[in-house]
């Protein structure tokens, strides 16, 4: 019973924090651009640091309970009244990668957008290597936590027996 409670509090938090992005943050004079001064048909976005510093903390906070929530989905799915063991630390630790990678992609595009720039990692600059190999790949142990217990967490043999042996008694009546 604890995981829907959880995931209905991270939902909530979500939503408040979401409330709170929309309607109680002023909106500065070059958030929507203006227009280009050598291409009149495109527009600018003028200076990030300007357009986003009233945003960072709560995209941050949105952002963070967004990936706790996508992990406590997986958790829910998976737990079926075990206790912790060395898969669900997996999950912990990963989840703690996850979000460190998207902390430090916030971090270093704040620090970006004021310096107008920066040095380069694998030819990216480093908020979008962050982005490319942090946040795109830490979701991989995820995926192989699911392929490797699937059986277990989701659907088991037994499972799979017991839906076929009362769909078999449905169709008997």
């Amino acid at each position: 019973m604890r995981i829907p409670l959880l995931l209905f509090g991270l939902l909530l938090g979500m939503g408040l924090v979401l409330g709170y992005l929309l309607f109680m943050v002023p909106e500065t004079d070059v958030g929507h651009g203006f227009t280009h001064p050598d291409y009149p048909t495109m527009q600018r976005g003028g200076d990030g640091a300007v357009r986003h510093e009233a945003v960072l903390a709560g995209g941050r906070l949105l952002g963070t309970l967004m990936i706790l929530f996508m992990v406590g989905l997986l958790a829910f799915g998976s737990s079926q009244g075990r206790k912790i063991g060395g898969e669900e630390i997996v999950m912990i630790l990963g989840t703690v990668v996850f979000v460190t990678c998207f902390l430090f992609t916030v971090a270093t595009y704040r620090s970006y957008a004021a310096q107008g720039g920066g040095a380069l990692a694998l030819s990216f600059p480093i908020p979008t290597a962050w982005m490319l190999y942090g946040i795109w790949g830490a979701p991989i142990v995820f995926m192989l936590l699911y392929m490797v217990r699937f059986e277990p967490w989701i659907i088991s043999d037994a499972d799979i027996e017991k839906f076929l042996a009362e769909t078999a008694a449905d169709q008997e009546r």
